[in-house]
């Protein structure tokens, strides 16, 4: 759902409106719970004052016999979390046959993915959208770690900036105090 200028938005299926949580910067998808055919659902959205805009929604429908199926092939084989942080997760997991370990974590530059301390590569097996990963049938150590790119070279600019900075700081103060000794010397 998405809506142009919008102060909040709020939705209804019979309940009072609800306050929905929406980023209008990139939309977002709302649980706006389960509604039976022929019930309706009533959207209303409170616009900044003397602004308009478009309202685009999407509505989509769950199948919950086939979540449920999903949901129980999937949970068979789930990563158990041992250790995380604000860049890395580590876990562990038993793959009962050969297989692909998908993530819920969105693939972007920076990630490392290691499987039994090995470094491996991230695959596209999800189109570039998750990280995801071939294993093999057994236990497996997995440990993800992000950096963002460019961490080092940014650090390194930084850090030539202020050797610079002081640089050019007791130059200053070098010539300042040469000027003054000039000053003194001649008597004024």
């Amino acid at each position: 759902m998405y809506a142009d200028n919008a102060e909040c938005i709020l939705a209804s299926n019979g309940n009072p409106l609800q306050d929905l949580e929406i980023r209008n910067d990139c939309g977002s998808i709302v649980n706006v719970g389960t509604i039976k055919k022929g019930e309706t659902l009533e959207i209303a959205i409170d616009y900044k004052e003397d602004k308009g805009g478009d309202f685009i929604c999407y509505v989509k429908s769950l199948d919950y016999g086939t979540w449920d199926k999903a949901y129980e092939i999937i949970s068979q084989n789930m990563l158990t979390v041992t250790d995380f942080s604000d860049n890395s997760i580590t876990g562990e997991i038993d793959v009962k046959e050969r297989g692909v370990l998908v993530t819920s974590i969105p693939y972007d530059k920076g990630w490392n993915l290691k499987v039994d301390g090995e470094r491996r590569e991230i695959s596209e097996l999800t189109g570039g959208v998750f990280i995801s990963v071939p294993l093999d049938e057994g236990q497996h150590e997995i440990s993800l770690t992000f950096r963002p790119p460019g961490l080092f070279a940014g650090m390194a600019v930084t850090a030539l900036c202020i050797v610079a900075l002081v640089a050019c700081h007791l130059l200053q103060r070098r010539a300042n105090l040469r000027s003054k000794e000039g000053m003194s010397e001649t008597g004024i």
